[in-house]
Parts: C-alpha cells; sequence; structure tokens
C-alpha cells in the first residue's frame, strides 16, 4: 500500500483474488483469509489510494456453497465494488480436498456463474460512468486498425481508444474520456504530442 501511495511510478489498480466472500467456503477451500480482511483491504485501498481500481477472481459453485454462502459472495461483491470480477465455475482437481467432496448440480454452478457475471458486469459500467469527462494519462498499447484508431490504458486498468497516431504507441497521451462502449472508453487526447 506504501509503494501504491507513494511511487509515482506504481498504477493504483490490484488483481486481488476473492475467490469467495463466504468464510465457511474460504474454509473449505483452505484459504487463510477470512471475508473481513478481503473487505477491509479494499476499503483501505479505496480510501487512501485516489482512482484505486479492483478487479478480482471469484468461484461459483464450490463443493458446499450453499444458498446462503453464494449470497455472502455477491453481497461482497456489491461493497468492494470492483471494476471487473474473473468469474469461473469450480471444476474438480484431482488430489485436492474438495475432490472428495460432492459436486453442486451442473445447471445451478451455472446459474450461479452467470449471475455473478451479471453483477461484475453492471457494477463496472457503474464505475467505468463515473469516470465520464475526466483526463487521465493513457499508455498507448497498440493501433486498433481501424483508421487511427489507437488504444491503450490509465494507470487505473481503464480501456481507452481515441484517434492518434502509430508513433504513439509506447507514450503516455492525456485523454478526456467521453463515452463508454462496453468495458472501453471513448476518448479524445487533450494535446498532440
Amino acid at each position: 500500500m506504501d509503494a501504491l501511495k507513494n511511487i509515482a511510478k506504481c498504477c493504483p489498480h490490484l488483481h486481488i483474488p476473492l475467490q469467495s466472500g463466504d468464510d465457511d467456503v474460504l474454509h473449505l477451500m483452505n484459504r487463510r483469509y477470512k471475508r473481513s480482511f478481503y473487505m477491509d483491504l479494499v476499503e483501505r485501498l479505496k480510501s487512501e489510494i485516489p482512482d484505486f481500481s479492483l478487479t478480482l477472481d471469484v468461484m461459483a459453485g464450490f463443493p458446499g456453497e450453499e444458498e446462503n454462502n453464494f449470497q455472502n459472495t455477491i453481497r461482497l461483491i456489491e461493497q468492494v465494488k470492483p471494476l471487473k470480477c474473473h468469474v469461473f465455475p469450480y471444476s474438480k482437481r484431482e488430489g485436492t480436498r474438495a475432490s472428495l467432496l460432492a459436486d453442486l448440480p451442473a445447471e445451478k454452478i451455472r446459474r450461479r456463474v452467470e449471475m455473478l457475471i451479471d453483477q461484475g458486469e453492471r457494477i463496472g459500467r457503474e464505475i467505468r460512468r463515473s469516470y465520464l469527462e475526466r483526463v487521465f494519462p493513457v499508455l498507448v498499447e497498440k493501433e486498433t486498425g481501424q483508421g487511427r484508431l489507437i488504444q491503450g490504458l490509465t494507470p487505473n486498468y481503464l480501456k481507452v481508444c481515441f484517434q492518434g497516431e502509430a508513433r504513439w504507441v509506447g507514450e503516455i497521451v492525456p485523454v478526456k474520456l467521453l463515452a463508454v462502449e462496453g468495458d472501453m472508453f471513448l476518448g479524445t487526447a487533450v494535446r498532440s504530442l
């Protein structure tokens, strides 16, 4: 956290795997943290680091995950508000403790995965809308192959597409975020290089 706050080259984004937002399921997964630790950590990061963004991994359908356990995960994600949720269905791995437990029905796992994806996309849209009309430095990563459009990332992991020149690849360009399409911002460079 000190590095993120005090070293200018550190970007205000972290990918912090969650796996589950329920203490009982975390225990079954042999994780050494609880939901309160995760929530407190994200709250500190968001309160102490301007424009901090979070991405996370979450799993649906771990053996023993009852509806109340799953709802705890839904509630935790609503509280921590990640920019992106990488959602995975549980799949059995031989040799693990979980492989000895009874699997949930495939349809239940599929439904939970869809709910988590929908929730993550909704929260991601809310977060992206909150950044509209602001100017961010964008590290230009590539040409899109569509005219003079180039694409890059802000320090807090927002994808941005805007008109520019191929020679800008590898440069940092200030860009005003004007619109959101899916998980991508459309913007305009506020000065040319």
